[in-house]
C-alpha cells in the first residue's frame, strides 16, 4: 500500500450478518463483551454464564431473523435478552436488575467505550501481523512508537526505535514508514467497521467513524471505493 493510496470503504466483501459462523465472528469480541458485561454485573460466574448462553445461540441458531444494522447494537440487544433470563431464574442485586433493565442500552458511554477500543485493539493486532510478515517495512514499530510521543519528531523516533526494538532506520525511513502505517492503519480500521455495519454503504461508515469519535484515524485521508 502506497502512501497516497485513498481508504477504500467498501474493501471487505462480506458483513457481520452474512459470515458462515455466526459465532465465531462474534468470538472475535469476547474479550470486549467480558469486559462490558462484567462492568455491570460485578460477577464473573454470572458474566461467562451470560457469553455461555449467548454464544450457544449463535451455535444453534445464528443471528436468526435480526433488525440489527449493526453488530454492537445486536449483540447489546442479545446481552439484554440473556441477562433478563438469568434474572428470572436467579434474583440478583436490585443495582444488577437496575442495570439490566435500565442501562443495558445501545447508546451506553461504556459499551460504546468498549467496542471504540476493540475496533481499536483489532486493528493494532492487524498492523503487528503485518510487521511480522514483512519485517524488512517496520510499519507497526514505527507508528506505535509515534502513537506513544506523538509530539516526537523522525530524529527522536530514529533514536528511540534504535534503542528500543533494535531498528536502524533513516529520519527518510521513518517519514516514509509513519505516512505508510498511517493509511495502512486507517485501512484497517475501516475494514473492522464496515465488516460490522450491515450494508455497509458509504453514509453508514462514515456515520460509524464519527459516532465512534474514530475521525483522527483518518485524518488527511481521502475515502474511495464507492
Amino acid at each position: 500500500m502506497t502512501k497516497d493510496t485513498g481508504i477504500q470503504l467498501n474493501l471487505s466483501e462480506y458483513c457481520w450478518d452474512t459470515a458462515e459462523s455466526a459465532a465465531s465472528f462474534v468470538l472475535r469480541y469476547i474479550c470486549t463483551l467480558r469486559k462490558f458485561i462484567h462492568q455491570g454485573l460485578q460477577s464473573q460466574q454470572a458474566t461467562d454464564s451470560i457469553l455461555q448462553s449467548l454464544v450457544q445461540q449463535l451455535v444453534n441458531a445464528g443471528y436468526e431473523k435480526t433488525t440489527q444494522q449493526r453488530l454492537r447494537d445486536y449483540l447489546v440487544f442479545s446481552i439484554k435478552e440473556h441477562a433478563t433470563a438469568q434474572l428470572t431464574e436467579v434474583p440478583q442485586k436490585p443495582e444488577v436488575e437496575r442495570w439490566v433493565k435500565e442501562e443495558l442500552q445501545v447508546t451506553s458511554t461504556f459499551w460504546m467505550q468498549c467496542w471504540r477500543d476493540s475496533l481499536l485493539e483489532r486493528s493494532w493486532r492487524a498492523l503487528e501481523r503485518i510487521e511480522h510478515d514483512t519485517p524488512d517495512r517496520p510499519i507497526y514499530s514505527v507508528f506505535h512508537a509515534s502513537s506513544v510521543q506523538p509530539s516526537a519528531a523522525a530524529p527522536m523516533l530514529s533514536v528511540e526505535l534504535a534503542t528500543t526494538a533494535g531498528l536502524k532506520l533513516t529520519e527518510s525511513q521513518i517519514v516514509d514508514l509513519l505516512s505508510d502505517a498511517k493509511v495502512t492503519f486507517a485501512q484497517l480500521l475501516a475494514n473492522e467497521i464496515n465488516e460490522t455495519i450491515s450494508g455497509n454503504s458509504e453514509k453508514d461508515v462514515l456515520q460509524e467513524i464519527k459516532a465512534l469519535g474514530l475521525n483522527r484515524a483518518f485524518e488527511g485521508l481521502k475515502f474511495s471505493g464507492y
